[in-house]
């Protein structure tokens, strides 16, 4: 089966009179009046309570009108007022921005160059497979899911915005179609066609959704959160590549506007507009604006793309490149490892990405009130996303950054992390109670070490021994490398055949070898002159009081 990726492709041919896209900053509010308690849903202000943010901080203030009239009186076409960067989107040509550039009240001017990607709607071209309970149940079992439902918990009351490209059938869906009839819609809003309903275009919202609340005809979970809130945004729409990051933003506003506590974006901003070196979580305005959510007190959740298998990219794009976003990587649920095309970190500072994965092909609701499988990271992001907003139902007093560190500690990777999985698919029990993978029983042991390289061995028991849990693969020995500073070099896992094996491959410059095998994690010093026990046993004598570190005295003779 050959997958097809349907994005969102460039425009071509020639732009009119060289119009480009534009972000004019502005340098104050003068002359600015706000209300937070007019503006803001009540939800909104309880939020800001919770994390300590002013709820007049300046940020919220509107952008002052007459800055605004006084730039569209010169610009080609003016879009939207961003009341957190005090900025404006405009169309102009080269001749109207050296006229903007003039105006006194103009802080700077910035290039909106990005190119959109869904993240993406993956779809099997020709994928005739029966559909049977266990798939529907398997994306749920990974996270072991059933937990929260154990403890009653279901997003209830927990507000969460999906943006992405149109929401058709969600009031009729059978899947989806108990949001709409309990009333948890609470607001929606089309910023790409203003005026219509977001109940049409493209079904990939629809999809979303259904992984973050729906039922199958059995009214067995698809995805965590069956009784959260919703607030549904349309950002992007094929013919208009060039104003989604507008959209985004705007959205992002609204959302905090409306209450939001989570936002889930299935999109990424990436190549031919700009280069892997702009993914470093502030180089692009929507990355910028994902943190500013984030510091909103909103946990922002994101596909982390699915340009792993790509030469020309394989990174994850913005904004999950954005160090206060919970990017998600997707997993092969046949294999218990990264899928193919599962865009990989980190970002370009070195901030380790994605943080945590889920499954990348999974059941969702498609158009006719059917159900089928999809592929994606779009659909392992709202699978995550579910999974934080029963945590969120479960420790209310907790911030959206805490949330985020509990679900980091919950995958059933950590504490190992690496660049394809992060930390792994998080596991609702130990979310929950806390049981983090602390006094885990050692599952292999390093065995012997020829030439400084270490030799592995998996504890008969543990080697035959089914897998207790099916995020992690039987059979599969996760490994990564680190420099003196702490960042990974590299990462790879080893299939194993047989219970004694050998790590035949270390990069240069490393310095501790990370090694995890089903829930347990070893760390080894590593030095190419030295074996690792010469190593530790060196770091041991250097941390014994001076009378027991069998150094001679002076004036003394040995024994």
């Amino acid at each position: 089966m050959r997958n097809v990726i349907i994005g969102l492709l460039m425009l071509g041919g020639v732009q009119l009179h060289a119009q480009h896209s534009f972000w004019v900053f502005f340098t104050d509010k003068n002359g600015v009046s706000f209300s937070a308690e007019e503006y803001f849903h009540p939800a909104a202000l309880e939020r800001r309570d919770k994390h300590g943010i002013p709820r007049d901080h300046i940020s919220d203030y509107p952008v002052n009108s007459e800055y605004v009239d006084a730039v569209c009186q010169i610009a080609s076409e003016c879009g939207y007022a961003s009341r957190w960067f005090n900025a404006l989107f405009i169309h102009a040509d080269d001749m109207q921005i050296r006229a903007i550039e003039n105006l006194p009240f103009v802080e700077k001017i910035e290039s909106s160059k990005t190119r959109l990607n869904l993240a993406a709607i993956e779809m099997p071209e020709d994928d005739s497979r029966p559909i049977s309970t266990p798939e529907y149940l398997h994306q749920i079992r990974s996270m072991n899911g059933q937990e929260f439902a154990d403890n009653e918990l279901n997003g209830k009351n927990i507000r969460i915005a999906i943006f992405d490209a149109g929401f058709p059938e969600v009031p009729s869906h059978f899947s989806v179609n108990h949001i709409k009839e309990n009333k948890r819609i609470a607001a929606t809003f089309n910023f790409a066609r203003p005026g219509k309903d977001v109940y049409r275009s493209n079904a990939h919202g629809l999809m979303v959704l259904s992984n973050i609340a729906g039922k199958n005809q059995q009214r067995q979970l698809m995805g965590l959160a069956p009784e959260a809130t919703f607030l549904l945004a349309i950002t992007e729409i094929r013919r208009e590549i060039f104003r989604e990051e507008q959209w985004w933003l705007a959205a992002a506003e609204w959302a905090d506007k409306h209450g939001a506590q989570i936002i889930n974006s299935s999109l990424g901003y990436t190549e031919s507009r700009y280069f892997p070196e702009d993914m470093d979580g502030q180089t692009t305005l929507v990355s910028r604006a994902a943190n500013m959510a984030a510091r909103k007190g909103i946990l922002v959740v994101n596909a982390a793309g699915n340009e792993g298998d790509e030469k020309a990219w394989t990174y994850i794009g913005a904004p999950a490149d954005a160090d206060s976003v919970l990017s998600v990587g997707g997993i092969d649920p046949n294999l218990g490892y990264k899928i193919n095309f599962s865009s990989i970190g980190p970002n370009r500072k070195g901030v380790p990405k994605p943080n945590v994965s889920a499954h990348g092909q999974t059941l969702v609701a498609k158009k006719g009130n059917s159900i089928d499988v999809a592929f994606g990271t779009s659909f392992a992001a709202p699978l995550v996303t579910g999974f934080a907003a029963c945590l969120m139902q479960a420790f209310p007093e907790e911030t959206n950054m805490e949330i985020m560190r509990r679900i980091e500690r919950s995958g059933s990777l950590y504490p190992f992390f690496d660049y394809a999985h992060g930390y792994g698919i998080p596991q609702a029990h130990l979310a929950l109670f806390d049981s983090l993978n602390e006094n885990i029983t050692p599952t292999f042991v390093i065995d012997t070490i020829e030439e400084t390289l270490p030799n592995i061995r998996v504890l008969p028991e543990v080697y035959q021994h089914q897998r207790t849990l099916e995020a992690l693969p039987k059979n599969h020995f996760f490994i990564s490398y680190q420099d003196e500073n702490g960042d990974l070099l590299d990462h790879y896992l080893m299939e194993i055949a047989e219970p004694t094996f050998t790590i035949n491959f270390v990069p240069i410059n490393t310095k501790v070898i990370n090694m995890h095998y089903r829930g347990y994690t070893l760390s080894m010093p590593f030095n190419p002159e030295k074996s690792p026990a010469e190593t530790e046993n060196e770091e041991d004598e250097q941390n014994l009081p001076e009378e027991e570190s069998g150094e001679e005295s002076e004036g003394n003779d040995p024994e």
